[in-house]
């Protein structure tokens, strides 16, 4: 996580030799600040108390690091007695989760019912996805795509999802058929940030 709460229960960074606590279970964090990742906390455990946790990869990191200072990142949220570390919270309130490796459709169920209005940001190389460019009857441009290698769970997702091709190139979905094929608008990075953002 790149926050957690100082002894003033102020956010903070991770700095070297910096004590804090996780904001969700209050438990002691310690900062890793080596040379190779993005400085952050980790729980002294080895083992997260949010059970949606999955570990931080530099992409997740970039992603939030994107918003520091301008929104809120990691915001605790707490809904029927349960407490879980959103990703990101945009200017309009919508949850931003940006989600790495695959998860369970009870897993995705579980998380779009606890946030409510969210999107879902989801990692695919672009080299895994084979695109045509096609125009509708009204002459809005579409893409139709086949997600090779597809992560077959994002089927069960009733929210919006964007896929981050790399490169500053983003794939909003509007439908997926049969898991791996789908059609939706090519986005930039640029325009998904200042989409968020406003």
């Amino acid at each position: 996580m790149l926050f957690a709460l100082d002894e003033s229960n102020a956010r903070v960074r991770a700095t070297p030799n910096a004590r804090a606590t996780c904001p969700v279970c209050e438990a002691e964090v310690i900062a890793k600040t080596g040379e190779v990742n993005t400085w952050h906390w980790a729980h002294r455990s080895m083992s997260d108390c949010d059970s949606w946790h999955e570990g931080e990869t530099p992409w997740h990191l970039h992603w939030k690091n994107l918003f520091v200072g301008e929104l809120e990142i990691e915001k605790v949220i707490t809904r029927g007695g349960k407490k879980h570390r959103a990703d990101l919270v945009a200017k309009n309130g919508t949850v931003v989760e940006f989600q790495y490796s695959s998860i369970s459709p009870s897993e995705i169920r579980e998380r779009e019912q606890f946030y409510g209005d969210m999107t879902w940001v989801v990692y695919c190389n672009s080299w895994n996805l084979a695109r045509r460019y096609r125009t509708g009857n009204t002459g809005q441009k579409y893409v139709t795509f086949v997600w090779k290698h597809a992560r077959r769970s994002f089927d069960y997702c009733t929210k919006q999802v964007f896929l981050d091709l790399g490169l500053g190139n983003m794939l909003e979905v509007k439908k997926f058929h049969s898991t791996k094929y789908g059609w939706g608008y090519e986005r930039t990075r640029k325009w998904f940030i200042e989409a968020v953002k406003s």
